[in-house]
């Protein structure tokens, strides 16, 4: 009988109806990977580095459920909605919208790292909207979330820098800005000075 099974998969199998995670591709071998791809028929997938082929596996999930992957920094307008940015620094390459209710799921920050899927947009939309989140700065969301500890923490913080600096770490030309912001502000607002 075992026989019999062999015998019925002697081609590419169909690794269609399983879904992987970011998290899930990451921990397995380039061969693993590279007969998930064969069997999602993905083209010259033995070329792709372990990362690439991933995310061309997500890619390939995504495009089977109607959805597209999206990946980029986030940005967060005041309102709590944000959006997905190839480059902080350019508004023109926003390409998905992020809810709030996403935002505070999965704990994002402005300057994340985004991969996730989205669902395209209507005919009335400019951008499509994120719906589930694969991956936060490389890891799985859970660890991401573990990492970032209470909500409102910034784990990436460095000893010794201010507050306008973890926030705007992603923002090289910010912290100037920022600092020249506080710089005017009176010294009884800013409720005294940083340590040095």
């Amino acid at each position: 009988m075992s026989e019999q099974r062999s015998n019925q998969h002697s081609g590419p199998r169909d690794f269609g109806p399983e879904a992987y995670n970011y998290a899930d591709l990451q921990n397995k071998i380039l061969p693993e990977l590279h007969l998930i791809a064969a069997g999602m028929e993905i083209e010259h997938y033995r070329k792709l580095k372990k990362d690439s082929l991933a995310l061309s596996i997500l890619e390939r999930q995504a495009e089977r459920d109607g959805q597209v992957l999206a990946s980029g920094y986030l940005e967060i307008a005041p309102d709590g909605y944000g959006f997905l940015q190839r480059d902080l620094l350019d508004a023109d390459s926003r390409t998905v919208l992020v809810t709030a209710g996403v935002i505070k799921q999965d704990h994002l920050r402005t300057g994340d790292q985004v991969i996730g899927r989205a669902r395209k947009p209507r005919e009335n939309e400019r951008y499509g909207t994120l719906v589930r989140v694969e991956a936060i700065n490389g890891l799985e969301p859970e660890a991401a979330r573990s990492a970032a500890g209470q909500p409102g923490e910034e784990p990436h913080a460095q000893v010794g820098q201010r507050p306008e600096q973890r926030r705007m770490r992603h923002h090289p030309l910010g912290v100037a800005q920022a600092d020249a912001q506080r710089a005017k502000q009176p010294e009884q607002q800013r409720g005294g000075e940083y340590p040095a």
